[in-house]
């Protein structure tokens, strides 16, 4: 046993060195590695420190949340195809029965004033004239005041700005641009069709556009002249793609017209030579019917707005109708 002993015991103290060895080595790693963890954790404390005091005046804080503006307008902007001049547009709020014209820019502003303070919902706003294809914006309205930053409408309460399509264009010459009573004016007016599609027009009192003529200034009552000689009838007007229409008619400048309180003569002037009585059938959309039926009571008896040029015609049009000189 004692010589067992003695050989062995080399062995155990050189396994026992070994472990200790071992134990040291480990722990020496350990060590290395949370010194390296402390390290990377001050450099990441250290690094949020800097980011954060770049601007001490600017602590982190939670963002603010921008409260929406409130306006009791409508305004906005549009643009009329193949012309320059945008006024006459109908700008017509849906459901409130409300509406204005535009400005020749193309700017219009239509008041919520007499609005119930009540009102509170989704509304359409449309744009209308008779020769150019329908456009809308959507608006929201808390107590009768104009949301920003909902739907259509931008930070500063103003709607998105729209251009509209013509539709068709109706345009008319005469043979010389100066009158005096009694003289014969010869007119000629042609409709083309501008859309890629057939169109229908219903054309009134008696079944052409040169039935009925008159000299337009907003100045003065309308003066209706007698048409002399029409070379050309027709009730029902259907145009296909890039077609024409026209009629030439002769009519007789008037010494005035009667009113209910006595005879208005004509003054010299400018006038423009309105013709026809007539409508292109949009069935479409059922709004057409609201907007025809403001168009009867409140723009035609309002004369909406008073700042139209010759242009106007009590509707919402771009005509592009003849210019003549009267002298009586």
């Amino acid at each position: 046993m004692r010589l067992t002993s003695a050989l062995t015991r080399p062995l155990i103290l050189e396994g026992a060195e070994r472990l200790a060895s071992a134990r040291r080595g480990a722990l020496s790693l350990f060590v290395s590695y949370k010194r390296k963890m402390k390290n990377k954790f001050l450099i990441t404390v250290i690094f949020l420190l800097q980011l954060n005091s770049c601007d001490e005046y600017k602590p982190i804080v939670a963002p603010m949340t921008v409260e929406p503006k409130y306006s009791h307008k409508v305004s906005g902007y549009i643009e009329l195809e193949n012309q320059t001049d945008y006024s006459n547009a109908l700008i017509y709020l849906d459901s409130l029965d409300v509406g204005c014209s535009t400005y020749p820019s193309g700017f219009y502003e239509l008041q919520l004033d007499t609005l119930d303070t009540l009102t509170t919902g989704i509304f359409t706003v449309y744009y209308f004239l008779y020769d150019y294809n329908l456009d809308s914006n959507m608006i929201y309205l808390k107590n009768g005041k104009l949301v920003s930053d909902t739907l259509d409408v931008d930070s500063d309460c103003n709607l998105i700005p729209k251009k509209l399509s013509q539709i068709f264009r109706i345009e008319g010459t005469t043979d010389r641009s100066t009158y005096h009573i009694g003289d014969s004016l010869w007119l000629i007016v042609r409709i083309v069709n501008l859309e890629d599609t057939t169109i229908i027009f219903t054309i009134y009192n008696g079944g052409s556009l040169m039935n009925t003529a008159s000299l337009y200034n907003e100045k003065y009552p309308s003066f209706l002249m007698t048409p002399e000689d029409i070379l050309l009838l027709q009730r029902g007007l259907v145009l296909s793609k890039d077609s024409i229409y026209q009629e030439i008619g002769s009519f007789k400048i008037p010494a005035g017209t009667s009113l209910l309180t006595g005879f208005y003569p004509i003054p010299s002037d400018s006038f423009i030579v309105l013709a026809g009585s007539f409508d292109f059938s949009r069935t479409d959309n059922p709004i057409f019917d609201n907007i025809y039926h403001y168009l009867r009571f409140d723009w035609f008896n309002q004369k909406l707005p008073s700042f139209h040029s010759l242009e106007y015609d009590f509707k919402p049009n771009k005509y592009e109708f003849p210019h003549v000189m009267i002298i009586n």
